[in-house]
Parts: C-alpha cells; sequence; structure tokens
C-alpha cells in the first residue's frame, strides 16, 4: 500500500467542491484577518474611551468605597472594567458573531439564544 500523501488528498478534497463554494469559503476564511484587525482596533477604542472619558476612574472609586481591601477592590474593579468594555464592544460583537455567521450560513441560533450565551461567556470573563 503507497504512503497516505496529505498535499494530493487536498487537492482531490479541494476539486470536488463547486467553486462557488470554494469562493464562498475563501471570502469567509480571508474576512476573518480583518475581523482580527478590526476587533483589536475596537477594543483598543473601548479602552482608550474608559480611560479618557474618566469612567474607568469612577469605576476604580466605585470599587474602593465596597471594599478597603485592596485584592477585592481590584477584583470588583476588574469586573466592572470587562462589563463596562463588553457593553461598549456589544456592536461589533454582534455583527462579528452573529450577523457574520448568519450571513454565511454558519449560525442556526436565533438572537435571543446568541445573547444568552454572550451573557454566559460575559459571566465566565468576569
Amino acid at each position: 500500500m503507497p504512503p497516505f500523501d496529505p498535499i494530493a488528498a487536498t487537492e482531490a478534497l479541494l476539486a470536488s467542491v463547486p467553486p462557488d463554494a470554494l469562493a464562498r469559503s475563501d471570502a469567509y476564511f480571508e474576512g476573518g484577518y480583518w475581523l482580527l484587525l478590526w476587533g483589536t482596533l475596537v477594543s483598543v477604542a473601548g479602552a482608550w474611551a474608559l480611560l479618557h472619558f474618566g469612567w474607568a476612574a469612577r469605576l476604580r472609586d466605585l470599587a474602593e468605597r465596597v471594599s478597603k481591601r485592596a485584592w477585592l477592590s481590584t477584583s470588583l474593579f476588574a469586573a466592572a472594567f470587562i462589563i463596562a468594555s463588553t457593553l461598549l464592544e456589544l456592536p461589533w460583537f454582534i455583527y462579528a458573531d452573529f450577523v457574520r455567521e448568519h450571513q454565511y450560513g454558519l449560525a442556526t441560533q436565533d438572537f435571543a439564544e446568541w445573547l444568552g450565551e454572550a451573557g454566559i461567556n460575559l459571566a465566565v470573563n468576569v
């Protein structure tokens, strides 16, 4: 039995995919690079807004009023910062993780189900 050739197997598989499906797959895959870039820029802009407008300082002050223990006030601030930045970035998450996935037919959840899972993700991050 001849040894398995992964390159030949990959080429045979790609040859069996219709050209329109292959173009759609390429567009989805290549768009992912842009999503990484724009997602990073959105995250940086959200953090900048929290810092520039003094919202982060207010969250810090609130956390320090709730607890005088440094470790607890730091944890409270981190949780509040994560929640605030997630809310600022929510429109981006809706596009990147819900709208785009539906555009390519890769998702079956309705918006309420997706939002519930996003809430679980936020809770785990916090």
